[in-house]
């Protein structure tokens, strides 16, 4: 007998335990240009021809995706719903839909996480596919890159202060919209692109596409063996530590330092685990944003960050907190607290 204290639990756990069934109706149906295909209403056998498809199999997925919301059906006709004409139909300028290609690319090995678990992970080709041997992985991984960052890009632009920034290295930059969004913000601003050479193809297809030609260049490298130059007054370090081992971690961190101007700041923009946490900063009473920091609760994992206490004699340390935009767009996020903080490093 299920205790009736139970039972949400339970309905939770069917919920979560069967969640791959709608996520692979969305994902099949945008590897499958369904969305493309019902801008204009079609029926079940029009779109099945269009996709090469079969009519049984084609039809179970409308009815589904119909069900979902994403697609409407009157009478014997399918058609795209508003929001799925703006953000899944490819080519539009609005357009989301590269992060359910990222997520079809990954499917393999999270439907192979049993294996992973009791035998390690050496066997996960995707990220090494993405980031260095496939082209058309690269580009779509860069494409969701940026199509979810645009917003994000903006807001932490916006909590910077880049009053005198001149030169900006960004670190593993993907598709450069971190650059773009200070850049609008302050003009005066040139900045650089450090990431690999695969993902600079598409980074330089944004370049154009935004007209920051000759505001935006490139560096080939590989940001936590290569060297980042010197002559910057900001570092920004975007979603590029949590993926990496402490030891790399360190690395980045005490190259970037070594790569700014008097004065300069490094700024690191995380997303971590909504799981242990404590404060990032071991906080030095002669900083004057310490106090401020920590009634702003700025906290981290402490599994990533005890490389923060840097081995490159910076005289001086700071940081702010940034309330996390994607955050408020997903309230119902458990799992992870999306781009918790920034942290300002200043170079005296």
């Amino acid at each position: 007998m299920i205790a009736k204290s139970d039972s949400k639990k339970i309905v939770q756990m069917i919920e979560e335990g069967s969640g791959f069934w709608t996520s692979s109706i969305l994902i099949a149906a945008n590897q499958l240009d369904i969305f493309d295909a019902l801008s204009l209403k079609k029926t079940a056998q029009e779109v099945a021809k269009k996709i090469n498809g079969k009519l049984r199999g084609t039809e179970i997925l409308l009815n589904a995706l119909t069900a979902m919301g994403y697609i409407k059906k009157v009478n014997e006709f399918y058609m795209n719903t508003p929001f799925s004409e703006k953000y899944l139909v490819k080519g539009k300028e609005t357009y989301m839909g590269s992060a359910l290609g990222h997520y079809y690319q990954m499917w393999k090995d999270w439907g192979n996480l049993v294996d992973i678990v009791k035998n390690g992970s050496g066997d996960i080709q995707f990220e090494k596919k993405f980031l260095e041997t496939d082209a058309n992985q690269t580009e779509v991984f860069i494409d969701t890159m940026y199509q979810l960052g645009q917003q994000d890009s903006v807001t932490l632009a916006s909590k910077l202060d880049l009053k005198g920034v001149k030169r900006v290295l960004d670190v593993g930059g993907g598709p450069g919209h971190y650059s773009f969004a200070m850049i609008e913000k302050n003009p005066q601003i040139r900045a650089t692109v450090l990431d690999l050479p695969l993902t600079l193809r598409v980074t330089k297809k944004y370049i154009k596409k935004r007209n920051m030609t000759g505001k935006v260049d490139t560096i080939e490298g590989d940001f936590t063996k290569d060297d980042y130059r010197k002559g910057y007054d900001l570092i920004l370090l975007s979603h590029v530590l949590h993926s990496n081992s402490l030891k790399d971690c360190q690395k980045m961190i005490n190259k970037s330092y070594r790569a700014l101007n008097g004065g300069g700041r490094i700024v690191i923009h995380e997303f971590v685990l909504n799981i242990i946490r404590l404060f990032l900063f071991p906080f030095r009473s002669g900083c004057p944003c310490s106090a401020q920091a920590a009634e702003q609760s700025l906290i981290l994992p402490s599994q990533f960050f005890p490389l923060l206490r840097l081995k490159t004699g910076m005289p001086r340390l700071s940081a702010c907190a940034l309330n996390p935009p994607i955050q408020e767009l997903f309230p119902e996020q458990q799992l992870f607290h999306f781009l918790l903080c920034i942290c300002l490093c200043s170079k005296g």
